[in-house]
């Protein structure tokens, strides 16, 4: 179990919210599952 799965279940976190900037500048945000967000923070 990863660390952000972990912190998840521990605290009753369905999704989370990953915030980046495209290729362009622009700020985009993403709601990700959180058995899924591990392999997103990754990359």
């Amino acid at each position: 179990m990863t660390d952000l799965a972990r912190f998840a279940a521990t605290h009753g976190i369905r999704h989370f919210l990953f915030s980046f900037c495209d290729l362009f500048g622009v700020q985009r945000a993403k709601l990700v599952p959180a058995a899924a967000a591990a392999e997103l923070a990754r990359s």
